[in-house]
């Protein structure tokens, strides 16, 4: 069984299966790259609200990719509607 196979039958088990629906996570490696932080940026942004919380897993710290989806869009509805104000 492929590792990611079995992560989801983990999270499956321990999580319900709303949150389930989502099919892909992302892991902290991932999100820091590509959001171009650093790890003590990101944990900082999560304490402080700025990003969404992980669903945490023993050690692992896991963002369903709707959860990072929804979140991309709203940072660029923000960028949006930063920029019409700074034009006017």
């Amino acid at each position: 069984m492929r590792q990611s196979e079995n992560l989801r039958l983990r999270l499956r088990q321990n999580f319900s299966e709303s949150l389930m629906d989502a099919t892909e996570f992302y892991d902290a490696k991932y999100i820091r790259e590509r959001f171009r932080m650093s790890e003590s940026t990101l944990y900082r942004y999560i304490r402080d609200n700025r990003f969404p919380e992980p669903i945490r897993y023993g050690k692992d710290r896991l963002w369903p990719r709707s959860v990072i989806d929804d979140f991309e869009r709203r940072l660029a509805e923000l960028s949006r509607k930063s920029y019409r104000v700074a034009l006017h």
